[in-house]
Parts: C-alpha cells; sequence; structure tokens
C-alpha cells in the first residue's frame, strides 16, 4: 500500500514519482516548491507538494553557514501490486 498516497492511485494500483525544484531558507524550512514532472502525469502532485511543506532541512558540513540553498527532490511512491511498474521504473528510476 502506499503511504500517504492519493487514494486514486491506491485504486489503480498506479506507482510513480513527483519531482520538484525546491529553495530551503536558512532556517531550514522549505520557502519555495516548483513543480517539475511527475509519473503518472499529475498524480502524486499535490500530496507531494504538501509533505514537502513541512520537511526540515539541516545545513551540510560543506554549507556552515546555513545559506539558502535550491535542490531538485523526487518523492517516490512504491507498491508491489502495481500494474504500471515498468514504465514507472523506466521514468523514476526506482
Amino acid at each position: 500500500m502506499l503511504k500517504h498516497a492519493p487514494k486514486a492511485a491506491e485504486i489503480a494500483k498506479q506507482t510513480g514519482c513527483a519531482r520538484f525544484l525546491i529553495t530551503i531558507n536558512k532556517q531550514g524550512n522549505t520557502t519555495d516548491i516548483r513543480f517539475v514532472e511527475s509519473f503518472p502525469e499529475g498524480l502524486f502532485v499535490d500530496v507531494s507538494r504538501e509533505s514537502l511543506k513541512n520537511w526540515q532541512w539541516q545545513a551540510s558540513t560543506s554549507n556552515s553557514e546555513s545559506r539558502a540553498t535550491t535542490r531538485t527532490v523526487q518523492l517516490d511512491y512504491f507498491m508491489k501490486e502495481a500494474t504500471n511498474m515498468d514504465a514507472a521504473k523506466a521514468f523514476c528510476t526506482i
């Protein structure tokens, strides 16, 4: 079962991913979440965006001054029983 995935994905037995370009501010909060792409198209976007809003980040040792940074993040949703596993693997590189 897909934890926190949309009900439609569970019912249709779909697995996939969503990619975003995010900005992490000096305090470690995600301040800008820009959707890039998803597979299947549009299916995991809203749930991923809501999750990313709550993520808390910690600066790495290479960013000791805690400067704001931009990163690409992909959230994967996996279900063993998925009917689209091959296509999801190709798109999301699961």
